[in-house]
């Protein structure tokens, strides 16, 4: 069964001050930096055959220093990164720089929290997850053998994972992911394509 490393990017700049980045490209703080090569050192055993990740500057640093440290411990060369645009994190339209804590305030997180709905002029969940799923199932169709590094975001990994173990849609936007904390799965090929054609389908 195909192995798949979800890993979320490092604390970026964002992270670090609790606003909304979005499709902002903002960059790794030092402690990103440092949990990305952490993340690669903890791979060692993964013998890693095939390395994507979103085309954001903190989703391609931390799979960079990833595959660096990863390389370092295990003395080989690793497979080269390949950048995917489908795999950005969720647009926040307007709200892309606003304070978490101010929208918690103003009742506005109500809009991030949702399946259905989303900030003005930025994506819902439901609408990453038809974004993201069906890139994933590209991948998958390619066949490779051994596991797969996916560096990403934490809305994108969310619907993910939240698609993947039929999470209740009403719950999820109430979990968050560490950064830089490898999340393996084993994921029946075929998996990612079904479940494509099922949110292609779905009624909210």
């Amino acid at each position: 069964m195909p192995t798949w490393i979800l890993l979320r990017h490092g604390e970026s700049v964002a992270n670090a001050g609790n606003w909304l980045a979005g499709h902002v490209d903002t960059p790794l703080t030092e402690r990103g930096r440092a949990q990305a090569n952490a993340a690669g050192r903890a791979l060692v055993d993964q013998p890693i055959a095939r390395a994507v990740s979103s085309d954001l500057t903190r989703a391609v640093e931390t799979a960079q220093r990833v595959l660096a440290s990863w390389t370092s411990a295990r003395g080989e060369a690793p497979p080269p990164l390949r950048q995917v645009p489908a795999l950005r994190e969720r647009h926040t339209g307007d709200w892309a720089g606003r304070d978490r804590a101010e929208l918690r305030a103003s009742g506005q997180m109500a809009h991030l929290t949702s399946w259905s709905l989303g900030p003005p002029g930025g994506e819902s969940q439901q609408a990453l997850a038809r974004r993201v799923i069906p890139a994933l199932a590209d991948l998958e169709a390619e066949g490779i053998e051994g596991p797969t590094l996916v560096v990403a975001h934490g809305g994108v990994l969310r619907v993910t994972l939240a698609v993947l173990d039929g999470t209740p849609r009403d719950q999820v936007g109430f979990f968050g992911l560490p950064n830089a904390e490898p999340i393996i799965r084993q994921v029946s090929t075929g998996t990612f394509a079904a479940l494509a054609r099922a949110l292609a389908d779905e009624v909210v």
